[in-house]
């Protein structure tokens, strides 16, 4: 019994070595391999154009300094384009590093949910994949120059991916979030909206030469790129799987502290021609629904302090700096009775759930659910009560 143990431990050992010898068991070919970490997904005339920026080992000092490269490729499906990316580089596209996908305004007004759901039962993707649309072309989001970091779409997911001790008011949306939301029974979803600010940046000589260095899409070679920053301060609405609307950056706040908690948050109110810097400490948030009358509550608690104000500070009570005025209280929450009003009336016009209504009735309220599922989410009613008061 002992020797045929020895005789299939040896067998096996013989398998083992032929297999570590002879295969490379599927590792990556480094060479023939294109990392890709951020994808753009754009129309096409034939279908779709999805561009990939892919990671390149940064250079030493005597070779270029590059380190990304932007392909395209177009196809019928997405799928389709990205292989097309590596037909025609020669480079098998590797979506396994994919951190970033960025949806075009055209393909998001389309219908974003069916791409949204490849990706999802895809293995290609990671589920964890951020995904942002564009006011414009996504293409000009990963060929975009800025000086926030040599690859586009890491600078980016700096924006939209914020730790908690930052300042965060931009509620990320992954593949796997945005799909729970179109699949839920309020059939909306949000993410955030990315637009390119222009003019703000001054380039020295030799970034603005290593910006040019790379091939121009318009066949200009010799002309310097401009270096951009982003703004990611509003989330773009979607229903039935299709963008139906936009939240002004006050409105993407207002809804945010309803939703969930914020960190070192800030916020400016005026009176009197004296303008106040406000820090938001805590935000106590309940969203009731009330199925009798469909009439849905928000109502929000803020603990504010002093962090800023143009009517200065009198050295001798310093102490006493973070004790925000009744008046500058009062103030702000007229300033949050009308972004909320208005964010109602986006609600209601775009028809998009971002609240979650009918999941909510679904959950705590079923009995109600057969009754109102078919209850538009504009044919409820929205009443809010903001409630300001200082930290100490």
């Amino acid at each position: 019994m002992r020797f045929k143990r020895t005789i299939a431990t040896a067998i096996f050992g013989v398998l083992l070595a032929l297999l570590y010898f002879t295969s490379d068991f599927a590792l990556i070919d480094i060479e023939k391999t294109a990392i890709v970490v951020a994808i753009g997904i754009d129309k096409d005339e034939n279908g779709y154009s999805v561009t990939a920026q892919i990671g390149v080992p940064e250079g030493s000092e005597s070779s270029s300094k590059k380190d990304d490269a932007v392909m395209t490729g177009t196809g019928k499906t997405v799928l389709e384009a990205i292989d097309n990316v590596g037909a025609e580089t020669g480079w098998h596209p590797k979506l396994s590093f994919c951190s970033m996908i960025f949806i075009g305004k055209d393909v998001a007004t389309d219908d974003v949910q069916t791409i949204i759901d490849f990706f999802v039962t895809s293995e290609r993707v990671d589920n964890s994949a951020t995904i942002a649309m564009t006011d414009g072309k996504a293409s000009e989001l990963l060929t975009a120059k800025t000086p926030l970091d040599s690859i586009t779409s890491f600078a980016l997911q700096k924006i939209v991916l914020k730790s908690e001790w930052m300042v965060s008011t931009v509620g990320a949306t992954n593949l796997k979030s945005f799909a729970v939301m179109t699949n839920s029974r309020s059939k909306s979803a949000y993410m955030p909206v990315i637009e390119v600010i222009k003019g703000k940046v001054e380039s020295s000589g030799e970034n603005a030469q290593s910006g040019g260095e790379g091939k121009s899409q318009s066949g200009g070679g010799e002309k310097k790129d401009e270096e951009v920053l982003f703004d990611s301060s509003s989330v773009g609405l979607f229903y039935n799987g299709s963008y139906v609307g936009r939240l002004s950056d006050e409105e993407t706040l207002l809804y945010y502290m309803l939703i969930g908690p914020v960190y070192q948050c800030f916020i400016g109110v005026g009176d009197n021609n004296e303008q106040y810097f406000l820090t938001i400490e805590s935000n106590e948030r309940t969203i009731d629904v009330d199925v009798l009358s469909a009439t849905v509550y928000l109502k929000l608690k803020l603990k504010v302090s002093l962090a800023d104000s143009t009517e200065g500070i009198d050295l001798t009570s310093v102490v006493k700096k973070t004790v925000v005025d009744r008046k500058v209280l009062r103030a702000l929450e007229n300033k949050l009775d009308e972004i909320a009003a208005s964010l109602s009336g986006k609600i209601v016009d775009t028809k998009a759930d971002i609240f979650m209504i009918k999941e909510r009735i679904y959950k705590y309220h079923n009995s109600d659910y057969e009754r109102l599922k078919d209850l538009s989410i504009d044919k409820f009613t929205f009443k809010t009560e903001n409630i300001v008061v200082s930290a100490d």
